[in-house]
């Protein structure tokens, strides 16, 4: 059945390219990967997307993104398989004061923070971001999103902006908890936003202040709470990019982040810092990253560590496609067992 929904996937996406004026892209990282500690190594499928959108009206828009990856558990492990990422309608709202471009999702549709930090740092081929990859949240997710400019649109030559407004832009929403790739297992819902500041417009651009958080339950039948508090800041300039990230939270979205005792949620908090230095005309770059994270349990009493450090080169080339050579070193648990992995990988998009 598989299968079978992924050759229907592409045929349909055949079907939208060749007839259909409206837009249609994709985009797929495929990689190979050496693991140095295990002595294994193989290619990759991490990941490939293929997007439509339709203006069905000036104001009713629609999305729709398949995401191709690869099961690697149960007895379908190895199977490549078909999800929805995206699948949301979109209502464009007039100008109300400051608040331009403002528009609302509902469907399968981008939680606030993780699409925002996407734009920050421009790697996600090599890996999840900060939050995502520890699993306090995810990307997108079944309920409703709000998002709005304050001041217009903020508009640079010399760089491509994560912050669409002139002064701030903001994002928050009502969803399931659970993720796209989830039921949902209770009746709550969590509560999430995003609000980021360009305080100094016309002397210092690319200075972008972000608060962003959570505040419900996690998907269980348990009801344990999740919420968390977030701050960033970045700089986005033509040669470089810089970014930096704190949080402070406890439980996380799935339930996963609890005490084995009692089975009530964790305190956990964590930080992250990324920086890229870029070189357009030949389209190099390279960036370095570090994620530290804390967890701490009631029985033992203990604090759960990991750290990940980050190390790649990459060549930007033809319309934003990317090469990237990354050296990915991961440490965990009470012991500091050590995960080393070499990657190349291929960030392809049309």
């Amino acid at each position: 059945m598989k299968n079978k929904g992924i050759l229907l996937a592409i045929l349909i996406s055949i079907g939208f390219s060749a007839f259909s004026q409206d837009d249609f892209s994709g985009e797929w990282y495929i990689g190979y990967q050496h693991q140095e500690e295990a002595n294994s190594s193989q290619f990759q499928l991490k990941r490939a997307y293929i997007t439509y959108r339709k203006e069905i009206t000036p104001w009713l828009k629609g999305r729709i993104t398949p995401d191709i990856t690869i099961d690697t558990e149960g007895n379908d492990s190895g199977d490549i398989e078909l999800r929805m990422k995206y699948l949301f309608v979109q209502f464009e709202i007039p100008d109300l004061w400051i608040f331009t471009d403002n528009n609302l999702k509902t469907g399968v549709v981008p939680r606030p923070w993780i699409d925002y930090q996407q734009d920050i740092i421009h790697y996600r081929a090599q890996g999840h971001m900060f939050l995502e990859r520890t699993k306090v949240t995810n990307s997108t997710d079944y309920g409703i999103n709000y998002s709005s400019n304050i001041g217009g649109k903020y508009e640079n030559p010399d760089f491509e902006t994560a912050c669409p407004g002139k002064y701030a832009n903001i994002s928050f929403g009502i969803f399931n908890g659970g993720g796209y790739n989830k039921l949902e297992l209770n009746t709550n819902k969590t509560f999430e936003w995003r609000t980021s500041f360009r305080p100094f417009t016309d002397f210092l651009p690319g200075l972008l202040l972000t608060y962003h958080g959570a505040y419900g339950t996690a998907n269980s039948t348990r009801n344990n709470p999740f919420q968390y508090n977030g701050y960033h800041v970045g700089y986005e300039h033509k040669y470089f990019m810089l970014s930096a990230e704190y949080y402070k939270g406890i439980g996380n979205f799935s339930d996963s982040y609890i005490n084995t005792l009692d089975l009530s949620s964790i305190d956990h908090e964590g930080y992250s810092f990324f920086a890229e230095l870029r070189h357009p005309k030949s389209g190099l770059a390279l960036w370095a990253r570090y994620d530290a994270q804390y967890k701490a349990y009631l029985e033992p009493q203990t604090t759960f560590t990991e750290h990940r450090i980050i190390l790649s080169t990459a060549w930007n080339f033809y319309n934003d496609n990317r090469l990237i050579l990354s050296r990915d070193f991961f440490e965990q648990g009470y012991e500091n067992l050590p995960s080393t992995v070499w990657e190349a990988t291929l960030d392809i998009r049309f």
